[in-house]
């Protein structure tokens, strides 16, 4: 099979940088020199898969809930009652800038299941993209790339599951994209190796998340990657979070059905989270389908897993 990377420039310059990376770089805090792309990277994941009780061992492909957020490391006090109220009736839960902390790990003690991408550590704590489920993955893949100016790390984490009453298979990307360069290289790169593994399944594909679009440049990177996958991008009408005219946060799929999209209002981060309802297209429900049931359990101490 073709690779996508090969269907892509080797990289493109950008004329303009954010203001908070153009800050960096007058207060020496950061250099303009950049190395060349970094390899893609294997981090550790972390998970409670040892408490998990999952509600079912497949999604309804009739009706696929996923809520997308970037939960700015869940530091505001609001953060997990808003994060219970949004993730009640989601059947995945695609979370960017995961830190957990010890009143983070609390709000995911209701989960029946999470993994989470240990990108990086803040004062030993980790940080990373973090997805749970209402059904046990399949198989778990997690891709890491270095931030070139920052040096800290911007992660992946691409999940499977299985669909009722289908024989083929949803394939997830949750993904936090590389932000502040001076070039689109290693933004490229990242992105590519993350396709580079979607292009291989035969089946639905949803690929989400903060991909930091804030120039044309790299919104015109994730076109050509979601055009040679055959991905669609989900349209929200609400208050998105934008880097001046250019929306952040993002939701391509292929082979489903969008039958609803919504961004509610939050004020316990920074983003705006995207609420996505998705169909399998001709589905049938089989008469020995589990029941689904929504995603938020009332936490059982005995069960929550040790952070």
């Amino acid at each position: 099979m073709m690779r996508i990377s090969s269907l892509l420039p080797a990289g493109r310059p950008v004329r303009f940088l954010p203001l908070a990376a153009t800050a960096l770089l007058a207060c020496g805090c950061a250099t303009q020199t950049q190395a060349p792309a970094p390899a893609t990277l294997a981090p550790p994941v972390q998970s409670n898969a040892h408490a998990a009780r999952a509600a079912a061992d497949a999604l309804r492909g009739e009706e696929i809930r996923v809520l997308v957020w970037n939960v700015q490391k869940g530091g505001d006090d609001e953060w997990i009652g808003d994060f219970r109220t949004l993730a009640a009736d989601r059947d995945l839960v695609l979370l960017q800038e995961a830190q957990l902390h010890d009143e983070f790990h609390d709000g995911l003690a209701g989960l029946p299941r999470w993994d989470m991408v240990q990108a990086w550590q803040w004062r030993n704590v980790p940080t990373g993209v973090l997805t749970g489920s209402d059904v046990a993955p399949l198989r778990l893949t997690a891709l890491e790339h270095r931030e070139p100016m920052l040096r800290t790390d911007k992660s992946a984490l691409i999940t499977e599951y299985r669909i009722a009453g289908s024989d083929r298979t949803l394939l997830v990307a949750n993904v936090h994209a590389i932000n502040f360069t001076v070039d689109t290289r290693a933004f490229q790169a990242q992105l590519i190796a993350i396709a580079d593994e979607l292009d291989e399944h035969d089946g639905p594909v949803i690929l989400s998340g903060d991909l930091n679009t804030w120039r044309e440049e790299r919104k015109a990177i994730v076109r050509e990657i979601a055009d040679a996958l055959g991905l669609v991008e989900v349209a929200f009408d609400g208050p998105r979070r934008q880097f001046g005219r250019f929306p952040l946060d993002h939701v391509y799929y292929r082979d489903l059905e969008v039958t609803s999209s919504s961004v509610p209002a939050v004020g316990s981060s920074d983003h705006n989270p995207l609420a996505v309802t998705f169909r399998v297209p001709g589905y049938a429900a089989s008469g020995d389908e589990p029941l689904q049931t929504a995603m938020w359990q009332a936490p059982d101490a005995a069960q929550e897993a040790t952070p």
